[in-house]
């Protein structure tokens, strides 16, 4: 059965899918959404949801690196360190951000739901 993973980091700059870094074919930006087709990142997409600006006034960008998978993947077993580590190297693949970028980052997990 599908299940996601969702990693969501605050960064303290983000280059926009133009402004990026390196340049991946394989990555297309609807609305919010960027769609990530590549076999050598595990990511499916890369959504820009919000920026903020926090106490000290400075902007935050708000993404989420969402991975599909399934319960029997090794993705999903994987703890929540080893994938912040792997969202962490392919932003950082991509031209989006760095790991000095990164300001905090969470692992959630959802499964299939279940009928009733």
């Amino acid at each position: 059965m599908p299940t996601t993973i969702r990693v969501h980091i605050a960064l303290s700059q983000l280059a926009t899918p133009h402004q990026q870094r390196t340049y991946y074919p394989a990555m297309w930006l609807i609305g919010h959404q960027l769609y990530v087709r590549d076999r050598d990142l595990q990511v499916s997409s890369i959504s820009f949801p919000a920026s903020s600006t926090g106490a000290g006034g400075q902007s935050t960008a708000r993404i989420v690196m969402e991975y599909s998978c399934t319960k029997d993947n090794k993705l999903w077993r994987q703890d929540d360190r080893t994938i912040g580590h792997l969202a962490i190297d392919e932003l950082e693949k991509t031209g989006l951000a760095t790991i000095n970028d990164v300001l905090e980052l969470s692992v959630r997990r959802s499964g299939p739901a279940m009928s009733a």
